[in-house]
């Protein structure tokens, strides 16, 4: 099968197919069980008897969960010290992270779902490695994003602990990205600490602007090919972005030029594989449901908001 780097080409039945199966495979819990449950069912069916097949689950559940708790943190340190050497040769890595700028951080604040809880002291737990986040396996648990300010400079810190993979993939799609001016660049790194520090972008969420004020037809389209700007650039790299949305677009304060943020989630695959036109589809159909929802809320504000430029 001949695959189009063009994911805006038509996909066949078929590919559509195999694309919605690995969206619906795309939520954590969904590719757990994926992962987990196929031995244990064999033995079951081959035995007819439950407790191998116990058993088998629960060799497959420990060997899973060690994997992507010890088996992440040396990998991604692995992958991150290797991605430093390379981009220093190119004379363009991020500051790793020294003692006097650690020491001279100030905690301003931590990012949960309801926004910025302000805070006068840093209350965001140590992680002590595989063992602590085993025990610990939440999601609420899996990274910590804080705003600290650091010799007058703010920054957004994520934390990632060894349970989280991303932790590599943020530094790589980060530096990935940073020549082309559309996201905010990665300033420090502590791959000892599974930390990064990205410039803290200030201005207003596309969320926040479609939600409060009825924007013009004019103003509405030139959103949306903002959003297809960042989609086709990300897909030309070889990226899915797949956590595109209203809220990962802010509005940089002075200039009025939108940036995208969060590229944990990205993914990074080569353009001729079958994986890469599958995501290309989800991530469009992610994007598509945005416009959806963008005109909606325009609509619903017509009546009742002033209109706002953008």
């Amino acid at each position: 099968m001949t695959l189009k780097d063009d994911s805006q080409s038509r996909p066949s039945r078929m590919v559509t197919g195999m694309a919605a199966v690995v969206a619906y495979l795309d939520r954590k819990w969904r590719r757990q069980t994926a992962l987990i449950l196929p031995l244990p069912l064999m033995v079951l069916v081959l035995t007819r008897d439950f407790v191998p097949a116990l058993a088998t689950a629960g060799a497959c559940v420990l060997v899973y969960f060690m994997g992507i708790t010890l088996g992440s943190t040396l990998f991604t340190g692995h992958k991150s010290r290797k991605l430093f050497r390379q981009a220093g040769g190119l004379g363009k890595p991020p500051v790793l992270m020294t003692p006097d700028l650690k020491q001279s951080e100030l905690f301003l604040g931590r990012f949960t779902k309801q926004g910025l809880v302000k805070g006068k002291t840093d209350t965001l737990p140590p992680f002590k490695g595989g063992v602590d986040c085993f025990l610990k396996f939440r999601t609420d648990t899996r990274f910590r994003i804080a705003l600290v300010e650091i010799k007058g400079e703010r920054f957004v810190r994520k934390s990632y602990t060894p349970c989280d993979y991303k932790f590599y993939k943020c530094i790589r799609n980060n530096m990935m990205v940073e020549d082309l001016g559309i996201s905010p660049p990665l300033k420090f790194v502590s791959i000892k600490e599974r930390t990064v520090w990205i410039e803290c972008v200030r201005g207003t969420q596309l969320h926040d602007i479609s939600e409060t004020a009825w924007l013009p037809a004019s103003r509405l389209e030139k959103i949306f090919s903002q959003l297809n700007f960042f989609h086709d650039t990300l897909h030309g790299l070889g990226l899915c972005h797949l956590d595109l949305h209203r809220g990962n677009v802010i509005y940089r304060e002075g200039d009025g030029k939108p940036v995208l943020i969060d590229l944990d989630e990205s993914r990074l695959f080569k353009k001729k594989r079958l994986m890469f036109r599958l995501y290309c589809i989800n991530d469009r159909k992610r994007l598509d449901r945005q416009f959806d929802l963008l005109r909606r809320t325009n609509k619903r504000n017509l009546k009742r908001k002033p209109s706002v430029d953008v």
